[in-house]
């Protein structure tokens, strides 16, 4: 029995494998950052530009647009922001900067509720030691207001309790 022609299933391939067009040689990869700031600064202006956009909540098309230097359409903005959040050290850009949170990443702000949380216990610590009370009550109210159980916006002592269940 004859052997089929073009078998896409044959375990002989009859031709080689395409070999790369000559040119220059490729750039050796260099190993990613493992911060947010190293791999802001590996990029090109334009391309650091196009990451605060995109951390900002714009589509890759609007930050595109925005980072541009030239007005483009839309469709250029489509296809070549698409393009460039592809890239892997844009992505990788992107990523880190999600993993930090945008506004941290793009302000570089370190400072979050565990901080203050700990700053707020030590300033409690100290009224308690030093036996201010109106320090401490201040302490505590600060503390209600960072995680939410009173209302911020309520500075005439004419607080919005809120009740948990339970």
């Amino acid at each position: 029995m004859p052997e089929p022609i073009n078998d896409p299933f044959s375990d002989d391939d009859p031709q080689p494998p395409a070999k790369r067009r000559p040119g220059r040689p490729r750039r050796p990869m260099q190993p990613l950052a493992d911060t947010f700031e190293k791999a802001l600064a590996d990029l090109l202006p334009r391309h650091q530009q196009f990451v605060r956009y995109v951390l900002q909540g714009n589509t890759f098309m609007e930050a595109y647009s925005q980072a541009a230097d030239a007005p483009i359409t839309s469709k250029t903005a489509q296809v070549e922001g698409s393009k460039l959040a592809a890239r892997v050290l844009v992505a990788h850009a992107l990523k880190l900067g999600k993993q930090v949170g945008a506004v941290q990443a793009m302000s570089g702000i370190e400072y979050d509720v565990c901080k203050a949380m700990a700053e707020l216990l030590e300033g409690m610590a100290f009224a308690k030691r030093t036996e201010n009370a109106t320090a401490f009550m201040r302490a505590v109210e600060l503390r209600s207001k960072l995680f939410r159980l009173i209302d911020a916006a309520s500075a005439d002592g004419d607080f919005q309790f809120w009740t948990l269940p339970g």
